[in-house]
């Protein structure tokens, strides 16, 4: 057994106080991630289809390689938009610590209590080197009751998504007004 599995197993468990806030906010921000790319890429799709349409109407494509050539170059467009706004950004790993981090710096009167707690809580450390269990316990229960007075979805709200939402509906727009003359 290597050495960080060893620590894992040893590792104590966080109280649920502070951990299952920090979860849920982990779970709020993939969330998130995963709306606001979305809608990134198919604003970039519909973006791509125009200016495609676009291209063809000023520059008539009648080879099959000019044909495969444009959309390649969307869809390759397309393809790095999603990896760039939606896969790298949730293969970053979010740990509770990180996100308590996060946490503190929306909330500076939070004071780091909650990452202290944690990362004391978790410290592989021999006692003499940590502190006083009161004193930690303390800190715990401190940050726990920071923790109950946050909500995820007031933190990280979908407000934020309200530019994407307008990009796809105008695109869509676009779009279709340009079928129904064409």
């Amino acid at each position: 057994m290597n050495r960080s599995q060893d620590a894992r197993r040893r590792q104590k468990p966080l109280p649920p106080a502070l951990t299952q806030r920090l979860e849920a906010m982990i779970r709020r921000i993939r969330f998130m991630i995963l709306a606001r790319g979305g809608l990134t890429t198919l604003a970039c799709g519909l973006l791509c289809v125009l200016a495609i349409m676009a291209v063809d109407a000023v520059f008539p494509v009648d080879s099959v390689r000019g044909r495969w050539a444009l959309f390649l170059t969307g869809l390759t467009v397309v393809l790095v938009t999603a990896w760039r706004t939606m896969a790298r950004p949730l293969l970053r790993r979010l740990t509770p610590v990180r996100m308590a981090r996060i946490l503190e710096r929306r909330h500076p009167d939070l004071d780091e209590r909650i990452s202290s707690a944690l990362e004391l809580l978790s410290a592989e450390d021999d006692a003499e080197f940590r502190g006083s269990r009161q004193l930690i316990a303390l800190l715990g229960e401190e940050a726990g009751n920071d923790m109950r007075q946050v909500s995820p979805k007031r933190e990280f709200t979908t407000r934020t998504l309200k530019p994407w939402w307008l990009t796809v509906g105008v695109a869509v727009t676009i779009l279709i007004v340009a079928l129904v003359f064409w």
